[in-house]
């Protein structure tokens, strides 16, 4: 890559890296670094997931793997109480050396941010972070009372790292302003999806009723999923559900399955990797179910609308997904009774399904990824002319 020809160098920082990792995070850094390298120096700095150098180039962007978790070239899901500090020490010789223009990283899992802090402040790069999610009071729920406490200092301090942040859904930018930081320091550059790629897969052979697509983790509440099914199952006894992804939780959640006696119904169908593979599972799907207690916005919800689901979530004050269901979807109470009853809703309603259908696709449109690569790109620019500190 010629690097004299590009405009900026930019360095997008968190622990997972897409391919190698999949979720939402990791997503978007890949669609966007590979649309800002059009005109850019792009780098993406995590963890080292893969054989072979330390720094691979791929679609135009540069790799970085600046250190190795304890599952070598896998990862569970789950991060070891240490795994981001040895993040964070990794990341400092590449990007004290890089002479990046803006280090955007993603506030979470924390430790690392303040690396990037350093390495700007010594380089006089422009630091945004980058909020996917505001976890907040949801910490103890997930932690307990003492982890979580420790979660909510470190996420509280966040907002002294830089003057400017980048959120991805609006509610993700009124939780980041809850935490202290000015409303005019907060970017908002919503997930995307691509439509073209979407366009171009067709529906897979087999047929279910029902998918879910994510990490198999304590917050996307798959056990709520679960026992909703097992209801909805008594008045469909040809129901048929898929689970695709993978995580920490799968074991727990199998066995659920089997003691609901719902091995019949619910596939488990591991991480599908190829996204053009997942559109034809989805397109082959009627509803799409997104049962978790927190979102900082949900791009499968966007691949979901873009392939023609109406989506169910629930009514959690930590999920951002219920700002783009209105119209292409239900939301519904947290208890397994109002969670089947959407599903069976827009199960048994043909024309309600086609009419949120229609309307998925509709706001589907409205969230391209070059569009958002391009806002992000003059975004980052402004960064750069700009005089205040780091």
């Amino acid at each position: 890559m010629d690097s004299g020809s590009k405009s900026l160098k930019i360095a997008l920082v968190y622990d997972m890296i897409y391919p190698y990792y999949v979720g939402g995070a990791e997503l978007r850094n890949h669609e966007l670094a590979k649309r800002l390298a059009r005109d850019n120096e792009v780098h993406l700095l995590g963890v080292k997931l893969w054989d072979g150098p330390d720094v691979i180039e791929r679609d135009g962007v540069f790799i970085h793997g600046v250190c190795r978790y304890s599952g070598g070239n896998s990862f569970s899901g789950a991060r070891r109480a240490y795994e981001p500090m040895l993040f964070a020490l990794g990341l400092l010789k590449p990007l004290l050396e890089g002479g990046y223009d803006v280090i955007d990283c993603s506030g979470f899992p924390y430790f690392h941010s303040y690396a990037c802090k350093l390495a700007s402040l010594v380089r006089g790069s422009k630091l945004a972070v980058t909020w996917h999610q505001c976890y907040m009071d949801y910490w103890p729920t997930y932690l307990g009372p003492y982890r979580g406490f420790i979660a909510i200092v470190l996420e509280k301090t966040m907002r002294f790292l830089s003057r400017y942040h980048i959120a991805v859904s609006d509610k993700t930018k009124s939780d980041v302003v809850a935490l202290g930081v000015r409303p005019d320091g907060v970017f908002v550059s919503h997930n995307g999806v691509d439509t073209k790629v979407v366009g171009g897969s067709h529906p897979s052979a087999g047929e279910y009723d029902i998918v879910f697509v994510g990490r198999l983790i304590h917050q996307k509440n798959l056990p709520l999923l679960l026992d909703a099914v097992k209801i909805l199952a008594e008045d469909l006894p040809d129901l048929r559900v898929c689970i695709v992804g993978d995580g920490p939780d799968l074991e727990e959640l199998i066995a659920r399955r089997n003691e609901h006696g719902l091995s019949g119904t619910i596939d488990f169908r591991g991480v599908v990797e190829d996204r053009r593979e997942l559109y034809s599972l989805l397109k082959s799907s009627r509803v799409f179910a997104l049962p978790s207690l927190i979102e900082g916005f949900g791009i499968v919800v966007l691949e979901a609308f873009a392939c023609g689901l109406p989506v169910v979530t629930v009514d959690s004050r930590w999920n951002a997904a219920r700002e783009l269901v209105d119209g292409a979807g239900l939301v519904a109470g947290r208890s397994p009774e109002d969670f089947a009853y959407a599903f069976k809703q827009l199960l048994g309603d043909e024309e309600l399904r086609a009419r949120m259908s229609a309307h998925a696709l509709e706001k589907a449109a409205d969230y391209s990824w070059d569009r958002i690569a391009d806002e992000l790109a003059a975004y980052y620019k402004s960064l750069v002319k700009s005089t205040t500190a780091p």
